[in-house]
């Protein structure tokens, strides 16, 4: 499918934010918090860029709010489209 590799993309910076905070060598440095808002922020950012490059090429498109993390996971997540 043409849009997999946007929703992988996707999908990637999501769990990355979701699960970054766990990283100790982040956290417990003297400039943690700051790093961990940076790497959100810059994730953020990639999922934004990502979606937006969707919207330009397609169209409405599918913008998945949560649901699976894993790779090759099928579940079926809450959605919006965007137009």
């Amino acid at each position: 499918m043409i849009l997999e590799p946007f929703y992988i993309a996707i999908r990637s910076a999501t769990y990355f934010m979701a699960h970054v905070g766990e990283c100790k060598e982040i956290t417990s440095a003297g400039n943690g918090q700051q790093k961990l808002a940076q790497y959100i922020a810059e994730a953020r950012g990639l999922r934004a860029y990502f979606y937006f490059n969707l919207v330009r090429i397609f169209g409405p498109v599918v913008i998945h709010r949560r649901g699976c993390h894993r790779a090759g996971c099928r579940a079926q997540p809450a959605v919006q489209l965007a137009a």
